[in-house]
């Protein structure tokens, strides 16, 4: 691949205006499939065009940025073409202004975005500040925008959505500040502020930078129902314990994969590279095989891999689609006839705005499971913000039941906050209660083992331990009639 892809970039640096175009296309089909091979050709090619005095092909930057790869000898040559972003004669292109912005979060988003906090305690520091890159960053978000309303399931709109995504886990509450200005200027329908409702939900932000962020937003004038997903977001996160960063290693391997089976691969292969007429075939022949009284056991696996590596304008339709499948036979049969590769949901999970909230809710329900520690070490505030829609307590239920089976002192303490933070009755809270009363009777010593870990010294605030030793004492007695009656 690696002669290909250097004469790809060859022609990209060329003149003939259909040969570039071709050459783009393949070498962004290349960062897919190799990015760190890509990465490292692109980042050579760039600095050579700099070398020479002058970078004649920014939309080797678009490339490179598509990689997600750290490439931190292009930084300064990146941040070199952001400050001159706006400037009234800039020749850069918008994807590869994108592009440059993507490479510095990837490895040095500080230099993205201005260190406020420091700015406003420490006159010197805003001296120092970078007020040229900080005037970039609102053309950057109108960029994103535009990209975002005109070309949602675009890669450069993908690559947009990471840009954002990395600088919100550093700064959250700066990265809504200039969204925020945005949308005062542009309007409530902004593209961006879907995107920054997702990133306020699913970064490990504290509850403080999450409140700041929305309120930060609402007062742009963003919609009521947008406004209640940003509540939202702080309250999941109010009541999720942190993290232990010292028991937070590498997620567990996937399971062994089933072994392919004939009629599978022969209908998943027409899904993955037919015609629209063929896929559509194929999708109806996959549809039949799920509705099956014993559905091939290699089916879920295996469909949820081909949706995973599809190209990106049809993934967000397709993963939908699988996820609701593989749904609907988890109800039917257990999910002992329906594993998916949790590399996959995590993925999945893990890239920002490629769920939309049933989708969350399905990937996060099939994750735990399978891996019930992994969603309480790293989703667990979104499983609390997915659990607070319509239904959502009968929709989740499944995976707060695996939860309490697996990580009972993580449900207890999700509860014990809702209580002592007087977040108040609701659907959510008695599915809670529901799901450790069932642990409590089917394990009675259970009571007291949680018991025996409500000490300061585990990082909970001495009301939360106070409620959660209220809630062990209530869970010791006969099981509550109106909390169990459905």
């Amino acid at each position: 691949m690696i002669d290909e892809l250097r004469d790809a970039i060859q022609a990209l640096q060329g003149h003939d205006n259909a040969n570039v175009q071709r050459a783009f296309a393949s070498i962004a089909d290349m960062t897919r499939q190799e990015p760190g091979e890509c990465a490292a050709e692109l980042s050579r090619a760039v600095l050579a065009e700099r070398a020479t005095g002058a970078l004649r092909t920014p939309r080797l930057l678009t490339l490179l940025g598509l990689t997600r790869a750290p490439v931190p000898e292009c930084v300064p040559i990146c941040i070199d073409q952001l400050r001159a972003l706006t400037a009234a004669d800039t020749s850069l292109p918008a994807d590869a202004a994108l592009g440059a912005a993507a490479i510095v979060a990837r490895t040095l988003p500080r230099a993205l975005l201005p260190d406020i906090g420091s700015m406003q305690a420490d006159p010197q520091a805003a001296q120092a500040a970078d007020h040229e890159i900080a005037r970039a960053l609102l053309p950057l978000l109108s960029i994103t925008s535009q990209w975002l309303r005109q070309a949602p399931d675009s890669a450069v709109a993908d690559m947009a959505r990471w840009l954002w995504c990395d600088c919100a886990v550093l700064d959250l509450m700066t990265l809504a500040d200039f969204a925020g200005a945005l949308v005062e200027k542009s309007g409530a329908d902004d593209p961006i502020v879907g995107l920054m409702a997702d990133l306020v939900e699913r970064v490990s932000a504290t509850a403080d930078q999450k409140r700041y962020s929305g309120q930060r937003l609402q007062e742009a004038g963003v919609s009521a129902a947008m406004a209640e997903q940003l509540k939202t977001a702080w309250c999941s996160i109010r009541v999720t314990p942190a993290a232990d960063p010292v028991t937070l290693g590498p997620p567990p391997a996937d399971p062994e994969p089933p072994p392919p089976e004939p009629r599978v691969d022969e209908w998943l292969a027409a899904f993955s590279e037919g015609d629209h007429d063929m896929i559509e075939l194929a999708r109806a022949a996959i549809d039949e095989l799920f509705e099956e009284m014993h559905p091939p056991a290699a089916l879920a696996w295996w469909v949820a891999v081909t949706a995973d590596a599809l190209p990106l304008w049809r993934r967000r339709r397709d993963i939908h689609w699988a996820l609701l499948r593989l749904a609907t036979t988890v109800r039917r049969h257990g999910e002992t006839t329906s594993v998916v590769p949790p590399s996959v949901l995590r993925r999945w999970l893990d890239t920002p705005q490629l769920l939309d909230p049933s989708g969350s809710q399905i990937a996060l329900d099939l994750l735990a499971r399978q891996q019930p520690g992994v969603v309480v070490q790293r989703y667990l505030h979104r499983a609390v913000a997915a659990s607070s829609g319509p239904a959502a307590d009968i929709l989740m239920e499944g995976m707060w039941r695996a939860l309490a089976a697996a990580e009972p002192s993580a449900v207890l303490q999700v509860a014990s906050r809702w209580i002592a933070f007087d977040f108040g009755e609701s659907a959510f809270l008695k599915l809670l209660l529901n799901v450790l009363i069932e642990r409590v009777h089917a394990q009675p010593a259970l009571a007291d083992a949680l018991a025996s870990e409500l000490t300061p010294a585990g990082g909970m605030p001495a009301d939360v331990i106070d409620a959660a030793r209220e809630l062990l004492d209530n869970l010791r007695g006969p099981p509550p009639e109106d909390i169990l009656q459905p």
